[in-house]
């Protein structure tokens, strides 16, 4: 006979020891599992972003109103001027805020009037503090998809400063490249911001006939860019989509070469 074979009861394994934590494992634990902070950097990067917006624009509380459309849009808004009230509330709601097609921010201004009353610098602070909250939100949004605190934050840098960065490079166009330079910048401004282009155009940048041109391929690129986006959400109407808008860049071709 063979002899059996003794078994032996397996050696029990070791316990594991718990991974440390690192500080991104905290943040993306949910809320009230441990006790948050808020890392260092996060507060440097937040903390950076607000002064870029304080340097670049806190000196416009020093400025008046602007005749581009400051005018319809506050201080001769029969609605705006008389401050936050309900009936405004009501007008602003459905679609008789005057001039200004959009509730939120005519709510912003008939509340502007009602804290600062007429004063300028109230409108322009206002304006500063909401596009800090911005700039700061879109640094945290883009941190929590990527992880990547310091790209973030150069993105969130880049939008905080892109009315003045597009300002001073449709100048430094002009000023090497002439015309050619222009029509780049607005190609450019299209795909980003149309708004600091054109005000960089009207205000000195160029004659009569170069701002109509860079203005309207500002503005066509702008509404291409829209019609593509739009046509890609919806696969039924992409076709008819594009077709209308390029109809509408053919009939304005022949602006741009007058």
């Amino acid at each position: 006979m063979s002899k059996s074979k003794t078994r032996h009861a397996p050696e029990p394994c070791p316990p594991e020891r718990p991974t440390p934590l690192t500080s991104a494992a905290i943040d993306r634990l949910t809320p009230g599992s441990v006790p948050r902070r808020m890392p260092p950097s996060l507060l440097a990067a937040c903390g950076l972003l607000l002064l870029a917006v304080a340097v670049t624009f806190g000196k416009t509380v020093r400025y008046d109103f602007v005749n581009f459309d400051d005018d319809a849009f506050v201080y001769e808004n029969p609605i705006v001027v008389r401050g936050l009230t309900a009936s405004g509330v009501v007008l602003a709601f459905t679609g008789n805020g005057g001039a200004m097609p959009y509730p939120l921010t005519l709510l912003s201004y008939m509340l502007d009037t009602q804290v600062y009353g007429p004063q300028p610098w109230g409108y322009h602070l206002t304006n500063v503090l909401l596009h800090a909250a911005t700039t700061v939100l879109l640094f945290l949004v883009l941190r929590q998809m990527t992880g990547h605190l310091w790209a973030s934050a150069c993105v969130a840098l880049l939008f905080a400063a892109l009315f003045v960065g597009l300002r001073i490079a449709t100048g430094l166009a002009r000023a090497h490249f002439g015309g050619v330079g222009v029509a780049a910048m607005a190609t450019v401004a299209g795909l980003v911001d149309v708004d600091p282009f054109v005000l960089s155009m009207v205000q000195g940048l160029g004659g009569t006939s170069l701002v109509v041109r860079a203005v309207l391929i500002a503005t066509m690129v702008n509404t291409l860019a829209k019609g593509f986006y739009f046509g890609g959400l919806s696969r039924g109407q992409r076709g008819a989509a594009i077709g209308r808008y390029a109809l509408w860049a053919a009939v304005h071709f022949p602006l741009m070469v007058v």
